[in-house]
């Protein structure tokens, strides 16, 4: 093979010859390494520069969502760079070996296009849910302090109901009574579910943000002043570092603000105040103008294989760097973490979430039982609960309720509560026939 120069040796050289496998040796070797960032930053963008998180580049793509903590603060405008992966040196391979190498590169590519991630079982995402110590404490914080809706009929005024062998089978509890509310977040497509267990044992679920299997309501509201008056004066804990919002756009001049807080039962709830406001705020007076979640994770690769295998995940925004933000760790009062983030959705519904690994921090996955207090589940509607079921164990998820499958009614309504591989609760739901 004769390649011609485009420029001539100084010896006067215009062209180099090659035998085919030392030119595949040679093009293998222009193949960028992995985990290498192409792109390098310098001055105050390189990763160790003292004036990093203060500087900003145009053009920072459509990561400006409730659901991305790193980059949701900030004004489309403004972009916080990631810090680049450590380098990754291979060692010296033979001309056979790199030639080797690049057909798989050039082949694996086209075998995965066959591969399809396995059809949802998902009908509905219903709700998001989480267990209370009272309901007579938690549904007035997020009634009249946050500002969500309860339905028609008063759920304080309502008498704790006995759970029968099944429903006992299917919530993992023995003796147990059951009473629950359920509140609407406008412009989100889902609800929130609080559930009050009763006469079983129970354990306060604390855990920190940054813990696998963690859930976070994120809430888009009109008025962080008046919110934050509100959370004052009903005591609430707040997360955020200071204590107080905080103005993450890096304008002085904007009006956003951001704070994190617990709920009575140490669930962790982010508001967010956008500036400008969403254009439904013009239709209502709501304070919360919008909602979505966040899913704290242990690994992102196996977090999204895992969903895609279970329920048909659909990956938007596929998994970024490793990253981390002055304003966004004051914010989520997390100094020294990092995080990435993958966003996405369950295949036929429109709630997206965003996925979010940490490091830099310690972590401790738990697994906190369905009755207990702060303990947090996704609720959805399946076509068919065994099938569905039997899907989420070949990916690796396991089953919570008792005896390790669905309640199933004569009427072909079922429940089941399984666990994620981060130590999360999904509640899957058969409605039977329709």
């Amino acid at each position: 093979m004769r390649y011609t120069l485009k420029t001539p040796y100084r010896d006067g050289t215009t062209h180099v010859f090659f035998d085919p496998l030392d030119f595949i040796a040679r093009l293998a070797s222009l193949v960028p390494k992995p985990l290498v960032n192409l792109t390098r930053y310098h001055g105050v963008f390189a990763p160790n520069s003292k004036l990093r998180s203060h500087t900003a580049a145009v053009s920072a793509g459509d990561c400006y969502s409730l659901s991305c903590p790193a980059q949701w603060l900030l004004p489309k405008s403004v972009l916080i760079l990631p810090n680049p992966p450590p380098r990754v040196i291979l060692p010296r391979m033979s001309p056979k070996t790199l030639l080797t190498l690049t057909m798989v590169g050039l082949t694996l590519p086209v075998l995965l296009l066959g591969q399809q991630t396995p059809a949802t079982p998902v009908i509905q995402f219903q709700n998001l849910a989480h267990a209370v110590d009272s309901l007579e404490k938690t549904v007035p914080f997020y009634r009249d302090v946050i500002g969500l809706t309860v339905g028609a009929s008063d759920p304080l005024a309502t008498q704790p109901t006995a759970l029968n062998e099944d429903m006992s089978k299917f919530t993992g509890t023995q003796g147990a009574k059951l009473r629950a509310a359920v509140l609407s977040v406008p412009n989100a497509p889902f609800g929130f579910e609080l559930t009050e267990f009763t006469g079983t044992t129970r354990k306060n679920f604390v855990p920190n943000l940054q813990d696998p299997g963690v859930v976070t309501l994120v809430l888009q509201i009109r008025d962080m002043d008046q919110m934050f008056a509100k959370l004052k004066a009903a005591k609430t804990t707040i997360v955020t570092a200071g204590g107080e919002p905080v103005n993450p756009s890096g304008n002085p001049g904007s009006k956003m603000r951001g704070l994190v807080v617990r709920d009575p039962d140490g669930f962790f709830i982010q508001l967010i105040q956008p500036d400008p406001l969403p254009a439904s705020a013009a239709n209502s007076a709501d304070m919360v103008l919008g909602g979505s979640v966040n899913l704290s994770i242990e690994d992102s690769v196996r977090t999204v294989t895992f969903l895609q295998d279970a329920i048909g995940f659909v990956v938007s925004r596929p998994t970024g760097q490793l990253g981390t933000s002055a304003v966004a760790a004051t914010l989520i009062n997390l100094p020294g973490a990092q995080w990435r983030i993958t966003h996405g959705s369950i295949a036929g519904t429109t709630l997206d979430f965003g996925l979010i690994e940490y490091v830099g921090v310690p972590r401790a996955k738990a697994a906190p039982a369905a009755a207990d207090p702060g303990s947090p589940a996704l609720t959805m509607v399946v076509r068919d609960i065994d099938a569905a079921v039997d899907q989420w164990k070949k990916a690796g998820g396991t089953v919570f309720s008792t005896g390790g499958k669905a309640i199933k009614r004569a009427n072909g309504t079922g429940n089941v509560f399984v666990r994620d591989i981060n130590g999360l609760m999904y509640e899957l739901i058969s409605r039977g026939a329709q």
